[in-house]
């Protein structure tokens, strides 16, 4: 296994610097991710992306594995671990991501009894074929059109509900599972590239800004308050 050194971390803007735990995930997703639906600390490593506090710093992670057939069982789960986690397939075996994953991945490697049969390294040289480019590279490894049409169906959900007040509370908590619903459609299988990687323009960082709006105002609705428990692992994410 190999595991050289601390994994370097991009320079955060100023401004962004905004408390132990959002700077724990402000370069990377290592930490966060594990459950199989999105976690707190994983939408709110998007938020920060949205607000310019995540810059990539350059380095490919990859992270490569060979698992006999008798252990299939495990090495299946380590692959959907690297995929939940936005890592993409270079070929068999060899998976990679601009973001920090690596300590997630060797934590549950060890739990697996598969920690001898990983390594991990980091790149500034990735090739697939004759691309190199940062931009081409990430268009051939993840499919964004599907994943950019997942965030225009959200913004589009989330517009609809903004423009007319929820009539009745039966209405405000349809409105709720069906932004839910949408949002977790969008988020499960976005790779949260960096900004830099991404085609322009992403719909990405306005879907997340109308659903978080959305979620305020359905909330505002009620006539006593009342906060929504479909959305109280993700309150406070979008500033955090």
């Amino acid at each position: 296994m190999l595991l050289v050194g601390e994994e370097p971390r991009g320079e955060e803007p100023a401004g962004c610097q905004d408390g132990g735990e959002a700077q724990a995930g402000g370069g990377g997703l290592d930490g966060v991710g594990g459950e199989l639906t999105p976690d707190a600390g994983y939408v709110r490593y998007a938020y920060r992306q949205d607000r310019g506090c995540a810059p990539w710093d350059g380095h490919w992670h990859l992270i490569a594995f060979a698992v006999p057939e008798s252990r299939r069982a495990a090495r299946d789960q380590l692959r959907e671990l690297l995929r939940h986690l936005g890592a993409a397939p270079v070929q068999s075996g060899l998976y990679a991501t601009p973001n920090r994953i690596t300590g997630t991945v060797l934590a549950e490697a060890g739990r697996l009894g598969l920690g001898e049969e990983l390594s991990t390294f980091t790149s500034t040289d990735l090739r697939l074929g004759a691309a190199t480019d940062p931009v081409e590279l990430a268009a051939r490894l993840w499919p964004l059109p599907e994943i950019a049409a997942r965030y225009g169906q959200l913004a589009d959900l989330a517009g609809e509900f903004l423009g007319t007040n929820a009539q009745g509370e039966a209405e405000r908590l349809t409105r709720a599972v069906r932004l839910a619903a949408a949002f977790t459609l969008a988020m499960e299988p976005d790779p949260l590239l960096p900004p830099e990687l991404l085609p322009r323009p992403w719909p990405g960082a306005e879907a997340r800004r109308l659903a978080a709006e959305c979620r305020r105002a359905l909330e505002g609705d009620a006539a006593d308050g009342d906060e929504l428990r479909l959305f109280a692992r993700y309150r406070g994410v979008e500033e955090g």
